[in-house]
């Protein structure tokens, strides 16, 4: 079996799903728009159907309706038809997936949604089908072969992905859907500590290491010492950020004195510093681009608090260059 025939494959298959997909981003119309119009006015849910590959699809874009505030909720066909046809209630609407749109396991839904006039969205693959006649809304997937010598479902499976990921695209666009509104139905995982803010882990208050202006050395090494930060800030006797003080600055400073000296002499002044707005990803980056393992969170010249490299690890983050 040699090498460079088993990657043609790989990339034939890669490079005519990239075609069908420009193929099927140009034949997008009016259709598509009532069918995001749709979603927008719907007063209860966003119901997503299918069998087999394209039910497999239908959870993915269920999944990612949720995750940007869209309720929604997967429902098998074939359960459907032995008691779960109640999931669908007033205010609901249903977009039933199906490339030849003649899988038996759909009839039961499709007259159940056309007998109870439940709006129908049909993505689906062949016009004229029993699913094309029977929905409300059609977004036709064009009908570009699958891309091998067997019909295993490959290029319209893709299109049927981005299908839910160009309704999805769409209603974050005309809903204005923040990092901020996506968060809160993301909290959790790497997705949810990449959209946290600084202000939400930081170390505050009887936990920040602070000494001020008029302290000497041993006062700033005790602080150090309590607070295991490796570090702290030195603040104006009115509180303003005037500095921070490092391990490195304390072996760069060392003699016989130091526990003496006055912090402001050792110091390293103007330091960076964020504001309570940075992202946490944002931060462990910057860290790791100054090769630091703290920063102060500064607000209007107030200090707020700290955030240490290991905070953003134990969220699951990675300095940049160990990803």
């Amino acid at each position: 079996m040699k090498k460079e025939i088993i990657i043609e494959a790989g990339q034939d298959i890669i490079k005519k799903e990239a075609e069908a997909l420009n193929i099927f981003a140009g034949s997008l119309d009016s259709s598509f728009f009532d069918a995001v119009e749709l979603i927008l006015n719907c007063k209860g849910k966003v119901i997503v159907s299918g069998i087999g590959k394209s039910g497999h699809i239908a959870n993915k874009i269920t999944a990612t309706f949720s995750s940007i505030g869209i309720p929604s909720v997967f429902l098998h066909p074939a359960e459907a038809s032995h008691g779960d046809m109640g999931v669908i209630g007033r205010g609901d609407i249903v977009i039933l997936l199906s490339n030849g749109g003649e899988s038996q396991e759909i009839f039961d839904l499709l007259d159940y949604c056309n007998n109870n006039n439940t709006p129908l969205v049909a993505v689906v693959g062949h016009v004229g089908s029993t699913l094309y006649k029977k929905s409300d809304i059609q977004i036709v997937i064009p009908q570009l072969g699958e891309g091998t010598t067997i019909k295993a479902p490959m290029i319209s499976t893709t299109l049927m992905i981005a299908a839910g990921d160009a309704l999805a695209a769409s209603l974050i666009k005309y809903k204005n859907i923040t990092n901020e509104d996506f968060k809160k139905y993301h909290p959790g995982g790497k997705i949810g500590a990449t959209l946290l803010k600084v202000s939400e882990v930081m170390k505050s208050g009887k936990e920040l290491p602070i000494v001020y202006e008029d302290q000497i050395m041993s006062d700033a090494l005790i602080e150090m010492s309590n607070k295991s930060l490796g570090c702290t800030a030195v603040l104006s006797k009115g509180a303003n950020f005037l500095g921070i003080i490092t391990d490195g600055d304390l072996r760069r400073h060392m003699s016989d004195d130091f526990v003496l000296k006055n912090v402001c002499d050792v110091m390293t002044k103007n330091p960076r510093y964020i504001d309570s707005n940075f992202l946490v990803v944002d931060a462990l980056k910057l860290m790791s681009d100054l090769r630091i393992t703290s920063l102060f969170i500064i607000d209007s010249g107030d200090l707020k608090g700290i955030i240490h490299m290991h905070d953003c690890i134990r969220l699951g983050l990675k300095p940049v260059d160990e990803e």
